[in-house]
């Protein structure tokens, strides 16, 4: 159903305009009488215009410009030219190419007015479901690369940005239901004109008001209980539309337009649908893989402990390296993908030493070669435990790689320089920096400055040397906190004081 429309009419004939007030007043329309086209023009400025009924000159002035001005901001305005019986060649020419309507000849009546402009709204009844039709369209298309991403932070963007373009909002804002803390919390917020809405700040905790149904909210007082007011900007017009999925809210999603757009209506709330469910699918898909995956982390840090409480002397080894090697994926500049793989690989880097004999494992003395061999075997064997693992192969290069050697001299495969995986080249530094200011059977801890030396001593030949010349500069630089590193290092040495394992 086509709401009240909008009709700007511009005139310079005061009798013309008479006549349209007292013809159309009755049939509900949004009436706005010009007798100039500068006022004109300021009514396109603030408002959506669905019809215009123009004088094709307006005094000196020819109105074309003004005709572009509404189409161009709005194409399915229907436009409807008031001329002379004898409009010349020209003109009728420039007419037709600015995609006119129709037009009424003057001087007219307010029956042939009427049925011209009847014509018009069903004209623009049409055009509008048109519209509606490749909005829904669209809206479907877009809506179906929400969720081709497990990130929430992507999905979160890429809902935002589908309605700010989807539906000519100025901005775009999500809410999401925090279970631990019993209560909605901004999650992300998006404007599609950054110096309009520059000062928006949305509380942390949320607005004061939830609405948990679809709906349209025009009254300032009730949109203040949702926005704060800003200097720059005004929302006159507030779609909300929450998102559920298993009958369980996962947030809301509002949708603002200032003060010079037009309200939202009804048709665009039915548009909003297409894109609420897919985000709330793609929310629910989210959080179910967050819980996947927090379920994957929790057993790889029970294999991980299990290789530890094997390995008293290297007990906190990996969540040191992990600290390291997230600090160092960091200098080098990694993507935050990147450097949550990093987590993974570091915790399960040394899985395959789960195969190795404790005799070989906590051995006091230097290995012989014989059982060197056996120790040598644990990248291969971490790396055949997680095969298969779809979650865990980011993994694979830190555990298979990380005791190769730049100069190919390394183990288990003997790869050198770039062949080898930077995942390894990174873990092979921060793997050695910890060993050497870590307790070991064999030998007491060397310290930092010792570790600082081996690897400026080695990089090129050991190391990757400009991964071990980041790690150096960042420990000179004082980017890696060196009381992360003492704490597990206490911890170590009191567990390792309980141990039958130490030999004094």
């Amino acid at each position: 159903m086509l709401e009240r429309p909008t009709l700007l009419v511009l005139g310079s004939d005061p009798l013309t305009l008479e006549i349209v007030q007292e013809t159309l007043e009755p049939e509900q329309f949004q009436l706005f009488l010009c007798s100039e086209s500068r006022s004109a023009r300021q009514v396109l400025a603030r408002r959506k215009v669905d019809l215009v009924l123009a004088d094709l000159t307006v005094g000196k002035e020819s109105s074309l410009e003004l005709l572009r001005q509404a189409k161009q901001a709005h194409p399915e305005t229907v436009v409807i030219l008031m001329t002379s019986p004898h409009p010349t060649l020209e003109s009728a020419v420039e007419i037709l190419r600015e995609g006119v309507y129709d037009y009424l000849l003057k001087p007219f009546g307010s029956t042939t007015l009427k049925n011209t402009v009847q014509r018009g709204v069903a004209e623009l009844r049409l055009r509008k479901e048109n519209s509606l039709l490749k909005e829904l369209v669209s809206l479907h298309q877009i809506s179906e690369s929400v969720g081709t991403t497990f990130d929430l932070r992507k999905v979160l963007g890429q809902i935002l940005e589908a309605a700010l373009k989807g539906l000519e909002a100025d901005l775009a804002t999500i809410l999401l239901w925090d279970e631990e803390n019993n209560r909605f919390q901004l999650a992300d917020s998006r404007e599609k004109n950054r110096l309009a809405f520059l000062s928006l700040e949305l509380d942390s905790e949320g607005p004061t008001v939830i609405y948990l149904k679809p709906q349209i909210i025009s009254v300032p007082e009730e949109i203040l209980k949702v926005f704060p007011p800003a200097k720059n900007y005004r929302i006159e017009s507030l779609l909300t539309y929450p998102l559920f999925a298993k009958d369980r809210v996962l947030g809301i999603l509002y949708l603002g337009r200032h003060d010079g757009n037009q309200p939202f209506t009804m048709a665009e709330v039915q548009s909003v649908a297409i894109l609420a469910h897919k985000a709330a699918a793609a929310l629910e898909n989210s959080r179910l893989y967050r819980q996947l995956e927090q379920a994957y982390l929790s057993t790889i840090n029970a294999l991980a402990n299990a290789v530890e409480a094997r390995d008293v002397y290297t007990k906190g080894h990996t969540e040191r390296v992990w600290y390291l090697a997230q600090a160092l994926a960091k200098k080098l500049g990694w993507s935050q993908e990147q450097i949550v793989q990093v987590r993974m690989g570091s915790i399960l880097h040394d899985i395959g030493k789960i195969g190795v004999p404790d005799s070989i494992l906590n051995k006091p003395s230097a290995l012989t070669q014989e059982e060197f061999e056996i120790m040598k075997r644990h990248p291969q064997m971490g790396a055949k435990m997680l095969e298969g693992i779809t979650f865990l192969e980011p993994a694979l290069p830190y555990v298979l790689y990380h005791h190769e050697r730049y100069d190919g001299r390394g183990y288990p495969v003997g790869l050198s320089g770039v062949d080898i995986p930077v995942e390894g080249r990174l873990m092979a530094v921060v793997d050695t920096f910890d060993a050497i200011t870590s307790d070991r059977p064999y030998r007491k801890n060397l310290g930092y400055q010792k570790a600082v030396q081996e690897l400026t001593d080695y990089a090129g030949t050991q190391f990757d040397p400009k991964i071990a010349e980041a790690l150096v500069q960042a420990w000179l630089k004082g980017e890696i906190d060196q009381s992360r590193l003492e704490v597990k290092s206490i911890l170590q040495k009191s567990l390792l004081s309980q141990s039958s394992l130490i030999t004094v």
